[in-house]
C-alpha cells in the first residue's frame, strides 16, 4: 500500500482524514494513535532498543493489546520506530546512571575508611571491583574520580595532621604551664617522666602519640620562658635591692648629719671614739645587713670627715680674708671668742 512507503517522519506528521463513514460507525484510530499504543506495548514490556522482532513476539505476542498490530502492514515500521526511540532513552537513561553513579563513587571514596592518598588506583581496583558504582563508572572517569578522591583525602589528611599538631602542642604547652616542678634547670629527660606521672597527659592518647620533636620543641619553648621569668626575676630583685641599698646609704648619711649637728662628729673625729654611737644606730645595722658590695658605714664615715676637713681649709682661707679687711678689729692673744664671733 502507499502507506507502506511513507517515512518515519511521515508517520509522525500524519493527520488523521476526515471519518466518512456515518456517525454510528466506530472511530479507527489513526496511525500515529497506533504508533503510541504499539509503543506504550513495547515499553511497557520492557523491550530493549537492540532486541529482535522474533524475541518481542515472543514477549508480547500473548498480549491481546498485540492481535490489533498482529498482521498490521507497518508493524515492523513501528518497531523500527520503537527501538530508535528507546535507544534514545536509553542512551540518556545510561548517561544519568552514569552520572549518578559518579556521585556516588566519588561520595564513597571520600567517605570509606579503607580509602586513604596512599592507596594506587591498582590496589583500589581490586579492594572495590564489586561495589555497584565502580563497575558502572567507565574506567577513564572512574580513574579521574578515584585521582581527584585522592587528592582531596591527602589534603584533608594534612589538614587534619596540622590541626592535630597545633592542638597536641598547644595542650603540652598548657600541661607544663601546669607543673610547678618543671623549672629551668629541669632537663627534657626528667620532664618526659614528670610528664608520663601527669594524669592530664598519661590519660590523653593523641598526646601520647605525639611527634617526639613537635614534643622537644614545646619544652624547649618552655624552658626559654621559664629562663626568661628567671632573668626578669633577678634583674627585679637587683633593682629592689639597689634601691634598698641607697636607701640605707641616705639614712646613714643622715645619721651622720645628726652626729655633726649635735657636736658629736666633725672634721678631727676618729671611727674608733665615735663607734659606740654609731653601732647602736638602727642605721648602722640596716648598712652591716646588706649584701657586702658599694660603700660600708666605715667608707661613708671616712668620705664625711674628708668633706668636712675640705669644707674646713676652705672656711679657713675665708675667715683669714674676712680678719684681713676688718679695719677697726686687731686680732690679739687677749681677744675674746665672742669678739672674733661677732667680727665673722
Amino acid at each position: 500500500s502507499n502507506d507502506n512507503s511513507n517515512s518515519l517522519s511521515e508517520t509522525f506528521q500524519a493527520t488523521p482524514k476526515s471519518d466518512s463513514l456515518p456517525d454510528s460507525a466506530p472511530k479507527q484510530p489513526s496511525k500515529v494513535d497506533m504508533l503510541e499504543i504499539f509503543k506504550d506495548l513495547l515499553h511497557e514490556k520492557n523491550i530493549s532498543s537492540n532486541a529482535s522482532w522474533e524475541n518481542t513476539l515472543k514477549i508480547v505476542g500473548n498480549d491481546s493489546r498485540f492481535e490489533k498490530f498482529r498482521s498490521h502492514p507497518e508493524r515492523k515500521q513501528f518497531f523500527n520506530a520503537y527501538k530508535i526511540q528507546r535507544a534514545k532513552e536509553e542512551k540518556e537513561e545510561m548517561k544519568n546512571k552514569i552520572r549518578r553513579a559518579k556521585e556516588a563513587l566519588a561520595s564513597f571514596l571520600r567517605r570509606t575508611d579503607r580509602m586513604n592518598s596512599m592507596i594506587r588506583y591498582r590496589h583500589a581496583c581490586e579492594l572495590f571491583r564489586d561495589h555497584e558504582h565502580w563497575k558502572i563508572v567507565p574506567e577513564n572517569e572512574r580513574r579521574e574520580i578515584f585521582e581527584d578522591a585522592v587528592a582531596e583525602l591527602s589534603k584533608k589528611e594534612r589538614d587534619e595532621a596540622k590541626q592535630l599538631r597545633k592542638r597536641n602542642m598547644s595542650v603540652l604547652s598548657e600541661i607544663l604551664d601546669s607543673m610547678p616542678k618543671i623549672t629551668f634547670r629541669t632537663t627534657w629527660q626528667e620532664a618526659q617522666q614528670s610528664l608520663l606521672d601527669n594524669a592530664t597527659f598519661a590519660e590523653d592518647s593523641q598526646l601520647l602519640n605525639m611527634d617526639k620533636e613537635d614534643a622537644l620543641i614545646v619544652f624547649e619553648r618552655h624552658i626559654r620562658q621559664l629562663e626568661a621569668e628567671e632573668e626578669e626575676e633577678k634583674v627585679r630583685a637587683k633593682r629592689i635591692q639597689e634601691r634598698q641599698k641607697r636607701l640605707n646609704r641616705e639614712s646613714f648619711i643622715q645619721f651622720l648629719d645628726e652626729l655633726h649637728a649635735s657636736g658629736k662628729l666633725n672634721s678631727l673625729s676618729k671611727w674608733c671614739t665615735l663607734y659606740p654611737d654609731i653601732s647602736s644606730d638602727s642605721r648602722f645595722d640596716a648598712m652591716l645587713s646588706q649584701p657586702l658590695s658599694g660603700s660600708t658605714p666605715l667608707d661613708l664615715f671616712k668620705f664625711y670627715v674628708d668633706d668636712l676637713k675640705a669644707c674646713y681649709e676652705d672656711e679657713k682661707i675665708i675667715i683669714k680674708d674676712i680678719l684681713q679687711k676688718a679695719t677697726d678689729f686687731i686680732m690679739t692673744p687677749n681677744t675674746e671668742f665672742s669678739e672674733f664671733v661677732t667680727i665673722l
